[in-house]
């Protein structure tokens, strides 16, 4: 994690644009005029913009993501060393393969490239630990509720996506609740049983609910543009089925990893006999998350949409096996001294020293992968950076990848991909959005080979010249995109950007276009 190289993702560039603009501007805007919502992480927005008050480096996201993701390492960690009782064997190397994981290659491909998905596991991290204890507590301090609210507050800003989360948390808490005072359902009223129960497993939803308030009342609206144009409804559900399947071996340990190590806990949690109601719905968040992607026909594009719901269960299931079921009026501390039947699991440990066996014979080719990516994507930033791409402030550009060209160049950018440019970009098709952005006049576009044909369908690219070709690098393919310009501006302009002279475009491009 340490010795990782500074390799940002193309979407955290976008969320530091927003950053930079919300600092300078106090407005959630990515063209620094019209407020937009194309900002999927409010919180983790608001966190940058905060800190560019002191850190002005392209690179803080990657700062950010890496401290991040050693604070979630160094949790775990205190977890399993200290917190987890030793006799608790089975738990204790579910934890030790946990680290493992996250120590992976494809770990820090994820997690260390400057989006906020280690923010987003760290707070899941949390909210799963104080969810826990509190079902093995019968009442609740005032500090602790207002941790709670401020856990899925946070949760749900930093991805609106939580909320699922915070519900799933409530119902987890009522269960508990239910089960706790089943001997007392009938002294109290109805109305005034449900308010306590509502008081008792509500702080983590409520925090989530403030949260989605918050977000409709400074946005207008709930979900972020993002959402919206990575939706195709219903029917795009085969889509959502073909593609999930890849995206996890393509993330190896991080995706179909974690996937395999969270279905093992839950079988070790159904083998220990400890399987109940609030087992099923701490594991149930990747199924559900799963169907609701299926019913919006929402894009995932990457493991990290779909971490949370392998941790939240892992975690879950691990706390489950160290700490046996007990009287809720035992204290906390007491429940380590419960006989538990899980340190005789020799069929269990055996599963999981087989898991951190495939693990670790499958890291050589992990690491191979990865550092090819890694390496490529960090070369790909140090182009950015060495070139002098502000000599496009101003300027209107097309691009379907908006991240690096539009931070670099700080111009307005027309999105092929319909994240930023307001709601109704974001309702449209890539033809829709495409037409739209031909008509606009650009000055320059920022495009794939692919969206130079599509491009070339709305307006004649005949004259237009290559003014500089950059490789964004994915595991199985590189994404090769072309800076075009004008013939007309090129020969100047390109020259001020790279010190190179054009090349024209016909030569360079259709003699291979698909």
């Amino acid at each position: 994690m340490g010795l990782s190289w500074a390799a940002i993702q193309d979407d955290a560039l976008i969320h530091l644009r927003y950053a930079d603009n919300l600092y300078q501007t106090h407005h959630i805007t990515y063209d620094g005029v019209h407020p937009d919502y194309g900002a999927s992480s409010l919180a983790y927005v608001m966190l940058l913009a905060t800190l560019r008050a002191f850190i002005g480096s392209v690179d803080l996201p990657r700062a950010i993501s890496s401290g991040a993701h050693f604070i979630l390492f160094a949790g775990i960690a205190w977890l399993v060393t200290v917190r987890l009782p030793k006799k608790a064997v089975l738990a204790r190397l579910l934890g030790i393969a946990l680290l493992l994981f996250l120590a992976s290659p494809s770990s820090v491909r994820w997690l260390d490239d400057g989006m906020e998905t280690g923010v987003g596991l760290c707070v899941v991290t949390l909210i799963c630990c104080l969810t826990f204890r509190q079902t093995r507590s019968s009442s609740m301090a005032s500090s602790r509720y207002g941790v709670l609210v401020l856990a899925g507050l946070v949760a749900v800003l930093l991805r609106t996506e939580l909320v699922l989360l915070c519900a799933i948390s409530f119902v987890i808490l009522s269960l508990q609740y239910l089960k706790q005072r089943k001997k007392n359902v009938t002294g109290p009223s109805a109305l005034r049983y449900a308010a306590a129960l509502l008081k008792s497993a509500s702080p983590i939803l409520l925090g989530g609910a403030l949260a989605l308030a918050i977000i409709v009342w400074q946005m207008h609206v709930l979900l972020p543009d993002t959402a919206l144009a990575k939706s195709h409804g219903l029917a795009a559900w085969k889509g959502v089925v073909t593609s999930t399947p890849t995206i996890l071996i393509g993330a190896m340990s991080f995706g179909v990893g974690l996937l395999v190590f969270w279905c093992l806990s839950l079988a070790l949690v159904i083998r220990s006999g400890r399987a109940t109601l609030t087992t099923a719905c701490a594991n149930s968040v990747f199924p559900l998350t799963f169907a609701l992607a299926l019913a919006r026909g929402q894009e995932i594009q990457g493991a990290r949409y779909l971490a949370w719901t392998f941790v939240f269960p892992l975690i879950w299931n691990l706390l489950t096996l160290a700490f046996p079921p007990c009287s809720p009026d035992l204290p906390v501390s007491e429940h380590v001294k419960v006989v538990s039947n899980t340190e005789q699991d020799s069929t269990g440990i055996l599963l999981i020293y087989v898991l951190i066996a495939l693990f670790l014979l499958a890291q050589p080719i992990e690491a191979k992968e990865m550092y090819r990516v890694l390496t490529r994507r960090a070369n790909t930033l140090s182009q950015f950076k060495q070139q002098h791409l502000e000599k496009l402030t101003g300027k209107l550009g097309i691009a379907f990848d908006v991240g690096y060209i539009g931070y670099f160049s700080h111009a307005k950018i027309c999105d092929l991909a319909g994240l930023v440019n307001g709601r109704e970009a974001a309702r449209g098709t890539n033809e829709t959005r495409a037409s739209a952005c031909a008509e606009s006049s650009p000055d320059f576009l920022f495009v794939s080979q692919s969206q130079i044909v599509l491009m070339n369908r709305y307006m004649s690219l005949e004259d237009w010249d290559v003014c500089g070709q950059y490789n964004l690098t994915n595991l199985r393919t590189t994404d090769t995109h072309y800076l075009l310009l004008p013939g007309s501006t090129a020969s100047s302009t390109c020259r001020s950007i790279s010190g190179t002279a054009p090349q024209p475009l016909n030569r360079t491009i259709f003699a291979s276009a698909p």
